[in-house]
C-alpha cells in the first residue's frame, strides 16, 4: 500500500500510525512512526578536511584523508549524516585519483589512498592538490572545501 501526501511543510517532522480495519471493525493500530520532509532552502554545512602526512619521501605513498560535515540544522544526524564525500587528487589540472568516502552516523569521513610510485611518471618531488567535496543529500547542500597541498618524493 502507498499513499501520496502533498502540501507538507518543508523541514518538518510528521508522525503517523497505520490503523487496520476489517469489515468496518478496528483491528488494531501500528506503532507511532515519523518522517521529516526535506528543508527548503537546503542548508550548506561546514566541511573540514585534513590529509596526512603533508610530506612523504618514499614509496609506497600512503595518505589518510579525514574530515567532518557539520550538521548545523535541527535535522537528526541519522538523516543528515548520509551520503558520500568525494576525495580527489590532482597534479595541476590532471586528476590522478578519486575515491568516495561514505559519511558515518556522526558525520565523519575517512579514506586512505595509496600510490605505489610517484604519479604521472614524475621522477622527483611532486605536489598534489587534495580536494574534498561533500556531495550533499536532501537535508544538506553539496559543499567543496579549499584544496590542501601534499608533497610526495
Amino acid at each position: 500500500m502507498s499513499v501520496t501526501v502533498t502540501g507538507l511543510a518543508p523541514g518538518t517532522v510528521f508522525h503517523y500510525a497505520l490503523v487496520a480495519t476489517h469489515g468496518g471493525i478496528n483491528a488494531g493500530a501500528g506503532a507511532d512512526m515519523s518522517f521529516e520532509t526535506f528543508p527548503r532552502p537546503v542548508p550548506r554545512p561546514r566541511v573540514t578536511q585534513r590529509t596526512t602526512p603533508r610530506f612523504q619521501r618514499g614509496a609506497p605513498f600512503v595518505l589518510a584523508t579525514a574530515g567532518r560535515v557539520f550538521n548545523r540544522t535541527g535535522t537528526a544526524n541519522a538523516l543528515a549524516c548520509t551520503g558520500v564525500a568525494t576525495v580527489a587528487f590532482y597534479i595541476g589540472r590532471h586528476r590522478i585519483e578519486r575515491q568516495l568516502a561514505p559519511l558515518t552516523p556522526t558525520c565523519r569521513l575517512a579514506v586512505t589512498t595509496t600510490f605505489a610510485h610517484l604519479p604521472l611518471r614524475h621522477r622527483r618531488r611532486v605536489t598534489l592538490l587534495v580536494y574534498v567535496r561533500f556531495d550533499g543529500n536532501g537535508y544538506l547542500a553539496p559543499v567543496s572545501v579549499a584544496p590542501e597541498r601534499v608533497t610526495l618524493g
